[in-house]
């Protein structure tokens, strides 16, 4: 995570340029691209200054709570961000061809994955280590911001295009369950409820049906579960 401008194509980081596609010489489509290309300037320069202000939490022993929450503020913004670019290049309302362009730009850049991995992980990462002392608001308001923030996303684009937000609800469900003070609500429930969302899309992967199994409620439905995860 030390390069946060990395995240596949080996060349995230370059100074904010959408990637080359092939854009017909249409006004809107033009202006899709450049409404990403100023949105993914912004996203890089919140990426970078996220990974070194967590690097420089993670090296030391101690840390006062306002540099947790400055991070905090960092990285909802840049979560913000990541759901903006999402939602702006796959609006249903928008024409076929622009709409074929936002999810190439979408896949090219890896946003979807660099919105978990970036956006989410790290910071989760840094609450995790400094848990023993560190105000728990800061936990519990940043897994409510990340939930609300894909949620939302989710509802603002096609249903086509929200495999990969629904697999983010359930992995960050289940990671609330241990990051999460106990007592706020019961992430099981929203764990299990996410898993049997994902499943109407992703069949025949053990690992799915394995984590299903360590939600649930009912205790015979879980041992199913863990059942097809190992014939799987």
């Amino acid at each position: 995570n030390s390069n946060s401008g990395n995240s596949g194509n080996g060349n995230d980081n370059n100074g904010g340029n959408i990637p080359s596609v092939a854009i017909p010489p249409k006004k809107s489509s033009q202006a899709l691209v450049q409404k990403l290309q100023d949105i993914y300037k912004i996203i890089v320069k919140q990426e970078i200054e996220l990974q070194e202000r967590c690097s420089q939490l993670t090296t030391s022993q101690t840390t006062e709570l306002k540099n947790l929450w400055t991070i905090y503020k960092i990285n909802s913004e840049l979560i913000n961000n990541y759901v903006t670019f999402i939602t702006t290049a796959l609006l249903p309302s928008q024409s076929e061809q622009d709409l074929s362009i936002g999810q190439e730009i979408v896949e090219i850049y890896r946003i979807e994955r660099r919105l978990w991995v970036y956006g989410t992980i790290t910071f989760l990462d840094v609450l995790k280590n400094f848990s023993n002392f560190m105000d728990p608001e800061v936990c519990c308001q940043f897994i409510t911001h990340v939930f609300i923030s894909i949620s939302n996303m989710l509802a603002d684009i096609s249903s086509k295009y929200a495999i990969p937000g629904l697999q983010r609800l359930r992995d960050l469900s289940r990671m609330a369950i241990a990051l999460y003070p106990s007592g706020f609500m019961d992430w099981k429930l929203s764990a299990e409820h996410w898993y049997m969302e994902a499943m109407k899309f992703t069949y025949n992967h053990g690992k799915l049906y394995y984590h299903m199994s360590t939600v649930q409620q009912n205790t015979l439905e879980a041992f199913v579960n863990l059942g097809k995860s190992v014939f799987c």
